[in-house]
């Protein structure tokens, strides 16, 4: 998490109702983390690129072969991307979404380099 107030902000709106203890979530928090492979492509680009929905998500799928395409939410502001959320159970294991969590990028959109 790359900043104290999005600690906050996790643990106040999902960690609190969790039953576990910060030490506990965070730690389940961290495991989650690390079982998702980000592809390559995506991991720390050193130049721009143009992308789907669709293909974003088979690159995600070949990367992580438990994680099927119903299991990912793409988020993006505007033509960038701005996030991409691997849904999972309490037991840290893929579903689906939900209704609630859609994709949120139309067409094609850019990746952008890390600073």
């Amino acid at each position: 998490m790359p900043s104290k107030s999005l600690v906050e902000h996790e643990w106040a709106t999902h960690g609190t109702c969790s039953a576990l203890t910060p030490e506990a979530y965070f730690l389940k928090a961290r495991t989650a983390f690390r079982q998702v492979t980000v592809p390559p492509a995506y991991e720390q680009p050193t130049t721009a690129f143009r992308t789907s929905v669709s293909r974003l998500e088979h690159d995600w799928v070949a990367e992580n072969e438990a994680v099927g395409p119903a299991s990912i939410a793409v988020q993006c502001r505007g033509k960038f991307l701005q996030e991409v959320r691997v849904c999972l159970d309490k037991d840290l294991q893929p579903r689906p979404c939900g209704r609630d969590l859609k994709d949120a990028c139309r067409g094609s959109f850019l990746v952008r380099p890390v600073r």
